[in-house]
């Protein structure tokens, strides 16, 4: 390997002495002075420029790097991103092939340079200030387009997706991650679409290589952020020129497809699943063009619990009827949510709001209906007032949508004996409430005898609203929003409201023991117990 010669070498170390003298003279006047310490690296520009016989000040600019104060450093790499791209662009740094040694031992050092020069620059990507951060990276990106104007069409891909790769990863590691990836993506994701097909195989192929969970929240926030930023602007351009061959309609639909999906099948927590799952519909089904893959991370979730099972039913519903997804157990997983669980938790104006959507379509079959008709019904018995309301006119609008099950309201009692008594009789209701397809636990056949008995609930507003069973059917359909946000407060503060037209009766005598005495027989059972006789 060839070495520089004697006489460079003492050149460039007398420049290097003669610089670092210079530093500790200005950093003694005034290291704050950043118009002396951009004037000094003008005149180095300058002299590089004007002769190649100061090409070793190169290294005097590298060494500058190391300045404590952040606006000099981004001064220097200013200056030294417009040499490279100088050396590069007029064939300074072309002469690895030249038959002249002397040129193949100047091309050979300034790439020795460049590639500690470029590392500098990745490193800061990762720094704590943002300046700092932002000014690395868009040197970094004028480098690389540099870099692309002196190599094949076929080492400009591999490069270009080589340095991006190396680009997001730190982008994803640097303590700026919200500031460093909402910059790379305005000022690059958006505006090249090689940028951006290369950005997904970064993203693509980090998905697959890390785990931590901190790591995915990153890939997460730059997917969505570029995913956005892609409609904003649905023709870029082309950041260089050997990647105009790539293929924009094939290669952006299915790199990002393939990137989603990875970030699908990582190891997600709750917080991550749930927000991908509010990316699906707009996101990332589009993408994909085999749904039975997204369909399998919908079937996870929805064993997840919570509102994560009904974000992923929303999910599957969308896909059904937007995507025409074959999914024959929705339903299924549907009436094994409708339980005491969900009703008394804190996602059930969410559940009833999307069981409302769910079941809208009038070509449900009626034993279907009639199942979650049933479910319902038997839960009013044990649920809350502020349930009640709720369900009662949910049932209502599902007897209104299928008329067919209305007959389970008025069915004849044939369990009874001749006389019409129900004293020695044994009623059974076909209803197999253990059943968990809901299209075989015979509900058809029962009757809602539950929200009858809830007539004479001892709240009065449940009571009254269960009256609208027994009437005539004239009201076209209620509107769940008016009942989804009813609670023990708001029913309670409006009976206190509420004006009275006449007081209550009450009658009501002060006691004058504690237990007072029913029989004869009282001093001898419990009363005997309390005695407070002195």
């Amino acid at each position: 390997m060839s070495t520089i010669s004697p006489a460079k070498r003492k050149r460039e170390h007398g420049t290097l002495a003669a610089a670092k003298k210079q530093r500790r003279s200005t950093m003694a006047i005034n290291m704050g002075s950043n118009t002396e310490f951009k004037s000094m690296v003008e005149k180095l520009k300058d002299e590089i420029v004007m002769s190649i016989s100061n090409i070793n000040k190169v290294r005097v600019l590298i060494e500058l790097l190391n300045e404590p104060d952040i606006a000099n450093r981004c001064t220097v790499m200013a200056v030294l991103c417009q040499l490279f791209y100088r050396f590069m662009g007029d064939g300074t740094m072309s002469g690895l092939h030249s038959s002249s040694e002397k040129d193949m031992l100047v091309s050979e050092w300034l790439y020795k340079q460049l590639e500690e020069f470029s590392g500098f620059l990745l490193q800061c990507i990762k720094d704590t200030n943002g300046v700092l951060c932002t000014r690395a990276l868009d040197s970094r990106m004028l480098l690389l387009e540099a870099e692309l104007i002196t190599v094949s069409s076929s080492d400009g891909i591999f490069r270009m997706e080589n340095t991006l790769q190396k680009v997001i990863t730190l982008i994803l590691n640097s303590r700026n991650v919200e500031l460093a990836s909402e910059h790379f993506i305005k000022a690059y994701g958006s505006r090249y679409f090689d940028v951006r097909h290369f950005t997904y195989l970064g993203l693509r192929h980090l998905s697959t290589q890390k785990s931590r969970s901190d790591f995915l929240d990153g890939i997460i926030v730059f997917l969505t952020k570029l995913e956005s930023t892609s409609v904003h602007n649905p023709h870029p351009g082309y950041f260089s020129s050997h990647t105009q061959l790539i293929s924009r309609q094939f290669h952006s639909f299915k790199q990002r497809g393939a990137t989603w999906l990875a970030v699908l099948n990582g190891d997600l927590n709750k917080l991550q699943r749930k927000s991908l799952l509010g990316l699906i519909p707009h996101h990332i089904a589009p993408f994909i063009d085999r749904l039975e893959l997204l369909s399998d991370f919908l079937d996870d979730s929805f064993h997840v619990g919570g509102s994560i099972s009904l974000m992923a039913l929303s999910g599957l519903f969308q896909l059904i009827q937007e995507k025409n997804l074959d999914y024959p157990d929705f339903f299924r997983k549907l009436y094994s949510l409708t339980g005491p669980a969900t009703i008394h938790s804190k996602h059930r104006t969410r559940f009833f709001r999307l069981l409302q959507t769910f079941l809208s379509s009038t070509h449900l079959p009626a034993s279907l209906v009639a199942s979650f008709a049933k479910r319902l019904s038997r839960l009013a018995l044990f649920s809350s007032p502020p349930a009640i309301v709720v369900i009662v006119p949910l049932v209502y609008n599902l007897l209104k949508a299928h008329p067919s099950c209305t007959f389970m309201l008025h069915r004849a009692r044939k369990w009874l004996d001749v006389r019409g008594s129900l004293e020695g009789c044994t009623i059974n209701d076909p209803f197999r409430a253990a059943e968990e397809d809901p299209i075989r636990t015979s509900a058809i056949e029962s009757s809602l005898w539950e929200l009858e008995t809830l007539q004479t609930h001892y709240h009065p507003n449940v009571a009254t609203i269960c009256q609208i069973l027994s009437q005539q059917f004239t009201k076209q359909e209620y509107n769940m929003e008016d009942f989804l946000d009813h609670s023990y407060a708001s029913m309670v503060g409006s009976d206190l409201i509420k004006d009275l037209k006449k007081p209550p009766v009450v009658e009501f005598s002060i006691p004058q023991t504690i237990f007072p005495k029913l029989d004869e027989n009282f001093q001898s059972g419990i009363g005997r117990l309390w005695n407070f006789n002195p």
